[in-house]
C-alpha cells in the first residue's frame, strides 16, 4: 500500500471513531430532516432503523448486520433495540 493510501485509511479509521464516539452519548435512534429524508436512524449514524430490521426480519444476525455496517457499533443497535422494544411496548399497552 503507498503512503498516501495508508495515510487515507488512517484517516477513514480515525473518523469512524470519532462517529462512534459521539454516537455513543447520541439518543438510540434520532430523526433528522436532513439525514436520510427524515427516516429514523441509529444514534448520530446515517444507517437507518429499518435496514436493521430488515436484516433480522430476513434471519440474518446481529453480527452480519454489524459486519455491513462497520459505522455503529453493537452498544448502540442494541440501544435502538431497547428503545424500538419500549415503544412497542407502550403502544400496546395504551
Amino acid at each position: 500500500m503507498s503512503k498516501a493510501a495508508t495515510q487515507i485509511s488512517s484517516q477513514v479509521q480515525q473518523e469512524i471513531q470519532a462517529i462512534q464516539l459521539r454516537s455513543a452519548d447520541a439518543p438510540a435512534i434520532t430523526i433528522n430532516p436532513d439525514r436520510l429524508a427524515g427516516a429514523p436512524v441509529i444514534g448520530l449514524s446515517r444507517v437507518p432503523v429499518a435496514a436493521l430490521l430488515d436484516y433480522l426480519a430476513c434471519g440474518d444476525t446481529l453480527n452480519d448486520f454489524l459486519r455491513d455496517f462497520p459505522s455503529v457499533d453493537r452498544d448502540n443497535v442494541i440501544k435502538a433495540l431497547d428503545a424500538i422494544k419500549e415503544a412497542v411496548e407502550t403502544e400496546l399497552s395504551e
